[in-house]
């Protein structure tokens, strides 16, 4: 994104470390720090003040809790506002799942606007702590190595050499155009890139044997307590757990994760980048133990090499037998701590050590050099010879799911440089049309490879080269009188694709999120789906589904703002299925904004009513009446009365509120109907925009 140097500063990692890459595309805005960063007026390690212009302003304040206002509120002036650097309550996350291939899935945690805003305090007040605890390993292939500069714009093109890949954060060796992260990074920002290196030859060459071992669900599986003895020793963290007041970073780890996922002490969140650093901080000072150990056993250290990104262990060795003790060692000082190796995962080789996938990433890039070259004439493929050369180099692996995600890299990336300098030549109708059928061959077969092997990364790539070979017929040189039946084909071709896959992906667990970005493209690309049609339908019975409890799966959720989206922004949307829409938003609120949907009194805020508030009451779609009848209810109105109004008053009181603040959104959004900030953008004038920032996240 672009990043100016602001009095919110500081807190820019609300831009990067705070929410998962995998949210759908209107949730991937930078909402939250664009807003404090029109209101901040002062950021300092201890707090942050902020002035609030309008009841919007008082109530996403009050969203966020432990806010102190100065001085009487008084509607229609400026409110000045104090947020400390630390709240200490408790708040749950918005869970949801991924898939990671056919059968596996991910569960990943969307944090409370106070959780992230203690992250961002905590990168601001310790980041340099930050980076020596997490680079006293030497194993380590991935961890942050210095503070990221910022000023970046979103519109540039990524600066990398011909040969570099592109990646999500910044590593030493590669510098990007936009602001993807903090830290950046030493010195893979993915393990395929730790496959392709020199690094990875150089240890072919020198050792006989390897094996992979990977802890089983790392993350979950980590003690948040554990920051403390990964940062100090084992009596700072028993002083820690007994209140005795003795504070490092490790007592601030902790408590923040704690804070951010229901109080509890076992596992940590899942998703944002916050968390890597976190395991990274503790697997840290485990590989100082393994170390430790293996001297004392005295294995000598030029007989073994051990390497590690995040959870994954690489053991070298020049024998078997060395192999086994270190991977002992490794082992029982995992158990030790609680981890567990996962055995199914456990991968024993012998030189030469490259695998399957790296064999056929290798074909991949020759068979895409001769079938997309840049100049000359097209080859003489057809779209079946096609489709057999890339299933041949993309499938037959153990892993075929890894194998067909980042062999979509290379062909959506390949293809968008080949579209880019031919279309421009085609000066003919026939040629244009010609070389359209033959880039729609290969974005097909993405298509067909990512439902054949599903997950949401790959989800992504395809819907980045459908809105290629949308926005195609613009690049090309013909006349304008024949450019139209060019975009008439390509919108032909897309809304085929969308139909095909949200119809496969309609009867499929845990494909929600896949669902909402192949929403999103129709939406930009301007492809309707018919109110009538079997898929509205479809997508009408996945929406009505009982809401999702605290814990559950929130994806549904996400579905359901995106299918509001959808077909309300369509304005002859029959007003049969805008009842149903609007009526299933009332259910869903009168469920998660009900007393009762939380269990207990520790934790009072969860991230799924913040988004639902915020969301529903930026919508351009819905009438003043009909936002109120679906946010009017009791966890809202208590939160309101609790901030602004004196004990006993009435529920009228903060009803009035509610009423006034929505009708204040309303006069207040632009010609688009958009309201800024919002924590789901209700427009698609930014799509590409979106689509290019989350792109170098997907490449793994």
């Amino acid at each position: 994104m672009e990043l100016a140097r602001t009095t919110m500063s500081p807190l820019r990692a609300l831009v990067t470390e705070c929410v998962p890459y995998e949210l759908p595309l209107e949730m991937a805005d930078h909402w939250l720090y664009e807003w404090m960063d029109e209101r901040a007026t002062t950021v300092s390690p201890k707090e942050l003040r902020l002035h609030a212009r309008n009841r919007f302003d008082l109530l996403l304040l009050a969203l966020i809790g432990d806010v102190n206002f100065v001085g009487p509120i008084r509607y229609g002036e400026v409110v000045d506002a104090r947020i400390a650097e630390f709240s200490p309550s408790w708040r749950a996350p918005a869970s949801f799942r991924v898939r990671r291939d056919r059968s596996r899935t991910r569960e990943l945690d969307l944090l409370s606007m106070r959780s992230q805003l203690n992250v961002a305090f905590l990168y601001y007040r310790q980041k340099d702590l930050l980076l020596h605890y997490a680079n006293r390993d030497r194993a380590s292939l991935r961890h942050p190595a210095r503070v990221n500069e910022y000023g970046k714009h979103p519109l540039n093109k990524f600066r990398l050499g011909k040969s570099s890949q592109v990646v999500s954060v910044e590593t030493s060796s590669r510098r990007l155009g936009s602001y993807n992260s903090y830290f950046v990074y030493d010195k893979y920002a993915f393990v395929g890139e730790y496959y392709d290196s020199r690094e990875w030859h150089a240890l072919e060459a020198r050792w006989s044997f390897l094996r992979r071992l990977d802890v089983a669900n790392c993350f979950r599986s980590i003690y948040t307590h554990s920051a403390s003895w990964s940062t100090g020793t084992d009596f700072f963290s028993k002083q820690h757990l007994s209140g005795s007041g003795v504070k490092d970073l490790g007592q601030v780890l902790d408590k923040t994760m704690q804070a951010a996922n229901w109080g509890e002490t076992h596992g940590i969140c899942v998703g944002p980048e916050f968390s890597r650093i976190f395991a990274e901080i503790v697997f840290q000072h485990l590989g100082i133990e393994i170390e430790s150990q293996l001297r004392k056993l005295e294995i000598g250290r030029k007989t073994y090499e051990i390497l590690r990104y995040v959870d994954d262990y690489f053991v070298f060795a020049a024998d078997a037998v060395t192999l086994d003790r270190v991977s002992k060692v490794v082992e029982t000082t995992l158990s030790e701590h609680k981890f567990a190796i996962n055995p199914a995962k456990t991968r024993d080789y012998k030189t030469p050590f490259t695998t399957a996938i790296s064999v056929k990433k290798a074909n991949l890039k020759a068979f895409l050099r001769t079938a997309l070259p840049y100049e000359g004439d097209l080859p003489s493929l057809d779209a079946r010879e096609i489709s057999v050369h890339l299933k041949a180099l993309l499938v037959g692996t153990e892993d075929e799911s890894a194998t067909v995600g980042t062999s979509l890299s290379q062909i959506e990336k390949r293809l968008l440089k080949f579209v880019t300098k031919r279309a421009p030549r085609c000066d003919t109708k026939e040629d244009a049309l010609e070389l359209s059928a033959y880039i729609w061959s290969f974005v097909h077969d993405m298509l067909f490879q990512y439902l054949s092997h599903p997950s949401v990364a790959s989800a992504m790539k395809v819907v980045k080269a459908l809105r290629m070979y949308f926005q195609a017929p613009e690049l090309l040189g013909i006349s304008d009188s024949e450019r139209p039946a060019l975009q008439f084909r390509a919108n032909e071709y897309v809304h085929f694709a969308i139909n095909k896959a949200i119809e496969r992906l309609i009867e499929v667990e845990n494909a929600d999120i896949e669902i909402c970005h192949f929403l999103s493209l129709a939406g930009a690309c301007e492809i309707q789906i018919a109110p009538s049609s079997k898929l509205t339908s479809l997508l009408m019975e996945k929406i009505n589904r009982p809401v999702p409890r605290p814990k559950g799966n929130q994806a549904l959720t996400f579905l359901l703002l995106s299918t509001v989206k959808f077909y309300l922004s369509d304005k002859n949307c029959p007003e049969l299925l805008r009842k149903e829409i609007v009526g299933r938003c009332f259910v869903t609120g009168r469920e998660i904004l009900s007393r009762g949907y939380l269990p207990g009194a520790a934790v009072k805020r969860h991230a799924i009513q913040e988004t639902f508030v915020l969301a529903i009451s930026t919508c351009p779609f819905f009438s003043l009446e009909e936002k109120l009848r679906v946010l009017d209810q009791p966890w809202l109105l208590d939160l309101i009365q609790e901030a602004f109004f004196e004990k006993g008053k009435t529920y009228k009181s903060s009803t009035r509120f509610l009423r006034r603040c929505l009708r204040e959104i309303d006069v207040a959004q632009d010609d688009s109907g958009a309201v800024r900030p919002s924590v789901f953008r209700w427009t698609n004038d930014q799509f590409d925009i979106l689509l290019y920032e989350k792109q170098p996240q997907f490449i793994y």
